[in-house]
């Protein structure tokens, strides 16, 4: 697989050749995402780094998912509370791990820390 299959969807990949660069290492490089669970379910939005971050792992990199919680607990600070309130630690707690359920129908789990 190509670089132009890796970053398929990618809008810049930056800085410019860094990419390029680790692979011709030659060792895996460790591909991380971060996602705030707001919700349990893997949306299209967080579906296509997800893919991307597939593509990294069939190649033999690691994945690594960070599940972030901090908008969660305050709310989103932009303003648009109605959309993103408040969550409970349970809730949170909850949502991340159906969340992780859910996207390990995309990443590889054995792939992924």
């Amino acid at each position: 697989m190509g670089i132009a299959e890796l970053t398929r969807n990618a809008v810049e990949v930056l800085p410019a050749g860094a990419l390029e660069a680790k692979l011709k290492l030659g060792r895996p490089l460790r591909v991380k995402l971060g996602i705030d669970v707001t919700a349990p379910h893997v949306t299209l939005g967080n579906g296509v780094p997800l893919q991307r971050m597939r593509a990294f792992q069939d190649e033999g990199h690691l994945g690594v998912l960070i599940v972030g919680h901090y908008t969660t607990r305050i709310g989103d600070p932009s303003g648009r509370s109605a959309t993103r309130p408040m969550l409970d630690p349970e809730e949170i707690d909850r949502n991340a791990q159906r969340y992780f359920e859910h996207a390990s129908t995309i990443v590889a789990p054995d792939k992924t820390e």
